[in-house]
């Protein structure tokens, strides 16, 4: 990789009471062994996919379609446009995709949403 690449991670961290998904507030960790008593530290998570960042994968609206698994991690790694959807709706649609003026050719999109303002 050049010297001259910036990389940015984007991910929040995972935390209990963060929020979800609508109607889906079960983030929950719990210590199952702990160092030095244990020999590793170990924690169970319960969360759904659609917890903090993520990414909704072919399967999440297609049956039968490619789940998250099956998808190699540098697709997620590279240039990318930002597309500034704060001033829409909670949900996004075509028309705001479109009204985002996404450049053609655009590879990797993360659509930033009023979502970011809840993370505080």
């Amino acid at each position: 990789m050049a010297n001259n690449v910036r990389l940015i991670d984007v991910s929040i961290p995972i935390y209990p009471g963060m929020c979800e998904w609508i109607g889906e507030n079960i983030v929950a960790t719990e210590p199952l062994s702990s160092t030095p008593a244990d020999e590793a530290n170990v924690t169970r998570l319960v969360l759904t996919s659609h917890t903090g960042t993520h990414v909704d994968p072919p399967r999440h609206f297609v049956h039968g379609a490619t789940t998250i698994d099956a998808i190699p991690l540098d697709r997620w790694i590279g240039p990318c446009w930002v597309a500034d959807l704060t001033g829409s709706n909670p949900e996004v649609t075509a028309s705001d995709l479109d009204a985002a003026n996404v450049p053609a050719g655009t590879e990797r999109l993360i659509l930033k949403t009023r979502n970011s303002e809840l993370w505080r």
